[in-house]
């Protein structure tokens, strides 16, 4: 009578999915063993599951912040299961998902003579990813001003002038007769250049075709003598 008492007691803190496991059970000890045995197997498979996901983490283009959110939920996951990672688990499993601009940083905790916490070096990621944003920035504007210094802030003169006036190449579709340059010459100044809206604009004129933004040294027709003639 105590048995059944028990077993009673037992199905009723049971969930009505967790009942049907233990249906054919007729003593105490039966259901108990039956969920234990269900729940051990769970927690196996669970647990290898996380690891797999711990070995394959990778940061990637993901923030700091967002990796070790992920990381950190994964290596929960285990300690509810009752298989928690130890300290030098949590940091191997940590930096092995960094990418290679972060291979400095891995090479500088892995070679201390005093371990980090895992506190400590989420600290100092988020440090040298400050780091890495810097460096980027400054590259993007070493670039951005390379590239205006080597077109000489002509690409609006070459948007407006309608052709190929950086390397003064005549229009598409026509050639730079000594009639079409000569009227071309005469409807406009030769060293001035208004467009609508614009007033005067400030681009080099070439000394050869007359056309903006270019110089005589990158001008197609510098040794063309008909388009000099032309002039």
């Amino acid at each position: 009578m105590q048995d059944q008492i028990i077993l009673g007691a037992i199905n009723s803190t049971l969930t009505e999915k967790m009942l049907t496991h233990v249906t054919r059970c007729t003593t105490s000890r039966s259901p108990w063993t039956t969920l234990e045995t269900l729940f051990m197997s769970q927690s196996r498979a669970r647990t290898i599951q996380v690891h797999y996901q711990l070995a394959t983490l990778k940061k990637e283009s993901s923030s700091v912040a967002d990796y070790f959110q992920q990381f950190q939920s994964l290596t929960d996951s285990l300690a509810t299961v009752g298989q928690p990672l130890n300290d030098f688990e949590i940091v191997a499993f940590l930096l092995a998902g960094l990418g290679p601009d972060y291979d400095p940083f891995v090479t500088s905790v892995t070679t201390r003579v005093e371990p980090l916490s895992v506190e400590e070096i989420y600290d100092h990621l988020l440090s040298h990813e400050l780091r890495l944003k810097h460096h980027q920035s400054a590259i993007d504007l070493s670039v951005t001003g390379a590239h205006y210094a080597a077109y000489g802030g002509n690409s609006f003169c070459h948007s407006r002038s309608g052709h190929n006036s950086i390397l003064g190449a005549p229009p598409s579709g026509r050639g730079l007769s000594r009639g079409n340059s000569n009227r071309q010459l005469r409807g406009r100044g030769r060293n001035t250049h208004s467009f609508p809206g614009r007033g005067s604009s400030s681009c080099p004129v070439c000394q050869v075709c007359n056309r903006v933004g270019h110089i005589t040294f990158d001008c197609y027709n510098r040794y063309n003598e008909s388009s000099r003639d032309s002039l």
